[in-house]
């Protein structure tokens, strides 16, 4: 439920705000760490294969994290929740992609991606206007802002599935 800015009220003609930015702010930090949740709930379900592909990075501290949201869901009031979430760590995690070419039998290709979701991950129109220059930031049908994760990008190498390292050897000899 978004808060309205009610500047009036019918007995004063006075400017009487009853939502600070801050605190629209703070709802769209909030919003933006749910959708950031909802999206690696999504990967866990994608790569639940019982391989090592999806690794969420200890200091996410993601458990606590889904029980934050949890428990904010509830009770949206709850400053000291809202507090622990905003101050948590960013969602880190890596990814393993493998792909076979399927026109060479023995060749595929190893990436892995080191993925950091941003603080700010979805902007109103507001924001959409002060960050128009930014290129970080797509459109969506909703005419929100997303903010693109920040990808890093730690290895990728081709290799001849075929060949065989020797342990003395370091893997990068086969790329």
């Amino acid at each position: 439920q978004q808060p309205t800015m009610n500047t009036t009220t019918p007995d004063h003609d006075n400017d009487v705000p009853t939502c600070s930015d801050k605190d629209k702010m703070v709802l769209v930090m909030i919003q933006s760490r749910q959708m950031q949740v909802d999206e690696l709930i999504s990967l866990e379900a994608m790569y639940d294969d019982g391989t090592d592909e999806l690794l969420i990075l200890d200091a996410t501290k993601w458990t606590e994290l889904q029980e934050l949201m949890e428990a904010w869901q509830e009770d949206e009031e709850d400053e000291k929740m809202i507090q622990s979430i905003l101050d948590a760590p960013p969602i880190s995690f890596l990814l393993q992609l493998t792909v076979v070419d399927e026109n060479h039998d023995n060749l595929e290709a190893h990436m892995l991606m080191h993925v950091t979701f941003k603080p700010l991950y979805l902007a109103d129109d507001e924001q959409q206007q002060q960050q128009s220059e930014d290129d970080d930031a797509i459109l969506n049908d909703n005419t929100c802002r997303l903010r693109i994760p920040h990808f890093d990008i730690p290895y990728f190498m081709v290799t001849d599935k075929t060949m065989i390292c020797s342990a003395d050897k370091p893997l990068e000899t086969l790329a």
